[in-house]
C-alpha cells in the first residue's frame, strides 16, 4: 500500500515538473532573412552618414547644385504647361515664375516663350505680364517682337511694351519706332503713352526729337496739355544737350507760368549744367527772399529747387542758403535742404547733420541726417554714444 502510493506521488511530481516547463519558441522561416536585411539597411545608412561627412565643401556644393537644379527643372515644367494649358489665373501666376528661374541653361527656353506669348497671345492681361516680365529678365530676344506691340491699339499694351524697351536699354532698336510713335500722340491730351515715350527717349539721351519738343513747347496755336509740357521740360534735361537751354530759361523767369513748370525748368538747367542761368537763378532767389511771408511760403519749391540747381552746379552762392534751408520751420523744405547738403562735404556740413541727426523734430530728417554722415564715413554710433552719457 505505501509502496502504491509512493509511486502515485513521484508520478504525480513527475506529470507537475513537465506541465511546469515553458512552451519552446517557434521561430518563422523568415525571421534570419527579415533579421539580415535590416542588418544591412542600417549599416548601409550609416555607411552613406559617413560618407556625407567625409565629403568635401566642393562635392557638398555639387550635390546642392544639383538638387538646385532638379528644383527649377521641375519649376520650369510646370511653368511650361502651366502656359499651354492652365486657367488664365494660373498662366499669369507662370509667367511671374519666370523670374524666380536662376540657373541660365533655362533661360533660352523661357525666353522662346516670352516671344511666343509677346506676339500670339490673346488674353490682354497675360500679353502685358508678359511684356513686364521681358523687360525684368533683360530678354534681349524679345526686343524685335516688343516694338511691334507698339502699334497695339490696347494703350496698356503700349505702355507695357515701351517700359520693357526701356528695361532693355534697346535705344539702338527701338529709338526710331519710339519716335514716331511720340509723333502720333495727340499732345494736346494728358496721356501715359506720352508720358512713358518720354521718360524712355530721354533714358536712352535721345536728340534726335529735341527740335520737336521745342517746337511743341512753343507752339501757342495748338497748346499741349499740362502734364505733357511737364513732361517735356524734364526731358530736356536727361538729354545731353544745351539745345534746349534758352527755352528753360525761358519758362524758368517767366511770372505768368506755373510754379511747378518753372521748378521743373531750373531742375533740368541745374542737369544740363547751363551756366548761362545761374545769374537768373540768383536774381530769383533774391526776389523770393524779399517777399512777404505768406507770399514767400507759396514759393518754397520754386525757391529750393533753385538752391539746388546752384548747388548741382558747384556754385558756391547755393551754400548759405542751403545752411539757412536747413533751420526752416517747414520738415519739407528742411528735408529737401538736408538731402542737397550730401553734395557738400564740409566740416560745417557734418556739424549741420550731427545735429539735425540728434536734435531735429522730424524723424525722417534725423533718419536722412543719418544716412548722409554714414556715407561720409562719420562714425554715427560714436555720436550717438555720446550724447547718452
Amino acid at each position: 500500500m505505501k509502496s502504491a502510493i509512493f509511486i502515485l506521488f513521484i508520478f504525480l511530481i513527475t506529470i507537475q515538473t513537465l506541465h511546469g516547463q515553458p512552451p519552446k519558441k517557434v521561430k518563422p522561416k523568415n525571421a534570419n532573412i527579415t533579421k539580415n536585411k535590416e542588418s544591412k539597411k542600417k549599416k548601409s545608412a550609416k555607411k552613406e552618414k559617413k560618407k556625407k561627412k567625409e565629403l568635401s565643401e566642393d562635392e557638398k556644393e555639387k550635390e546642392r547644385e544639383k538638387k538646385r537644379y532638379e528644383n527649377e527643372k521641375k519649376k520650369v515644367k510646370w511653368i511650361m504647361e502651366t502656359l499651354d494649358y492652365g486657367i488664365q489665373k494660373n498662366r499669369l501666376d507662370a509667367v511671374n515664375r519666370m523670374q524666380l528661374i536662376k540657373n541660365e541653361k533655362f533661360h533660352t527656353e523661357l525666353h522662346d516663350k516670352l516671344v511666343e506669348l509677346i506676339e500670339n497671345e490673346l488674353d490682354a492681361n497675360v500679353k502685358k505680364k508678359a511684356l513686364y516680365t521681358a523687360g525684368e529678365l533683360k530678354a534681349k530676344k524679345t526686343i524685335k517682337a516688343i516694338i511691334k506691340q507698339l502699334n497695339d491699339e490696347d494703350k496698356e499694351i503700349q505702355i507695357a511694351a515701351i517700359y520693357a524697351l526701356k528695361e532693355l536699354n534697346a535705344k539702338a532698336e527701338a529709338e526710331e519706332k519710339l519716335i514716331e510713335t511720340l509723333k502720333k500722340q495727340d499732345l494736346t491730351e494728358n496721356s501715359n503713352v506720352t508720358e512713358s515715350l518720354l521718360n524712355t527717349l530721354g533714358k536712352f539721351k535721345s536728340t534726335k526729337i529735341v527740335d520737336f519738343i521745342i517746337k511743341n513747347i512753343k507752339d501757342e496755336e495748338n497748346e499741349i496739355s499740362k502734364n505733357t509740357k511737364q513732361q517735356m521740360v524734364l526731358y530736356l534735361g536727361k538729354i545731353d544737350s544745351l539745345k534746349g537751354e534758352n527755352i528753360l530759361i525761358k519758362i524758368y523767369t517767366d511770372e505768368d507760368e506755373e510754379l511747378i513748370l518753372r521748378s521743373y525748368a531750373v531742375n533740368s538747367l541745374s542737369k544740363i549744367k547751363s551756366e548761362n542761368s545761374k545769374d537768373e537763378i540768383k536774381t530769383i532767389l533774391k526776389k523770393i527772399e524779399h517777399f512777404a511771408f505768406k507770399k514767400r511760403k507759396r514759393y518754397y519749391n520754386l525757391y529750393i529747387y533753385s538752391v539746388s540747381a546752384l548747388a548741382k552746379m558747384g556754385d558756391k552762392a547755393a551754400l548759405p542758403r542751403l545752411y539757412n534751408a536747413a533751420k526752416s520751420n517747414n520738415s519739407g523744405v528742411r528735408l529737401r535742404a538736408i538731402k542737397l547738403l550730401k553734395e557738400i562735404n564740409t566740416k560745417k556740413t557734418i556739424d549741420i547733420l550731427k545735429y539735425k541727426m540728434q536734435y531735429d523734430p522730424s524723424k525722417s530728417i534725423r533718419k536722412e541726417a543719418e544716412k548722409i554722415l554714414k556715407d561720409f564715413g562719420v562714425d554715427v554710433d560714436k555720436i550717438k554714444n555720446k550724447d547718452k552719457k
